[in-house]
């Protein structure tokens, strides 16, 4: 009995580890994310797992609109985001080197970062490492972050819009 579910939403997010063994870090990535998404789906809704198909920007969703998910995978991390709460985005990034950090602050973190003027409410979430505590983040709080916090909001923010860097 999950008593999320008591109050009407659920939100679940699972992260996960994995080893790159010398193939394709992507298609492993990609493989672990699904099985991810499957194991969370069959654990809060009944199996089997929706048809997933890709919006025209290529983000997937369920045919059957019975929740909305998210993914995110590279260098040997996994996130999943599912919630019937209505469109998530989760990203999940390691430290970002320095050089690469100047870059993407100079290109995608000015002041005409597509977070700002989104049409809809947005909430935003952070998992908090150790407590498993869900907490909000402070907008204002945004230009003080580190650029790897910055980048994974504004991916996670883009994956949710539905439209990815199109919307740029």
């Amino acid at each position: 009995d999950d008593p999320a579910h008591h109050y009407g939403y659920m939100i679940a997010l699972y992260i996960k580890d994995y080893v790159v063994d010398g193939t394709e870090e992507k298609d492993i990535g990609h493989t672990v994310a699904y099985a991810m998404l499957d194991t969370l789906y069959r654990a809060k809704f009944n199996p089997p797992t929706p048809i997933i198909e890709k919006n025209e920007y290529g983000k997937p969703y369920f045919v059957d609109g019975s929740c909305h998910f998210s993914i995110s995978h590279g260098k040997g991390l996994c996130a999943v985001l599912l919630t019937d709460e209505g469109e998530c985005g989760v990203d999940i990034e390691p430290e970002i080197e320095e050089n690469r950090a100047k870059k993407i602050d100079t290109r995608f973190l000015s002041d005409r970062l597509p977070v700002r003027p989104l049409k809809r409410d947005i909430e935003l979430r952070q998992e908090l490492t150790g407590g498993g505590k869900i907490q909000g983040v402070e907008v204002e709080s945004f230009d003080k972050m580190p650029i790897t916090a910055k980048w994974t909001l504004l991916e996670a923010v883009l994956k949710m819009s539905g439209e990815g860097f199109a919307a740029f």
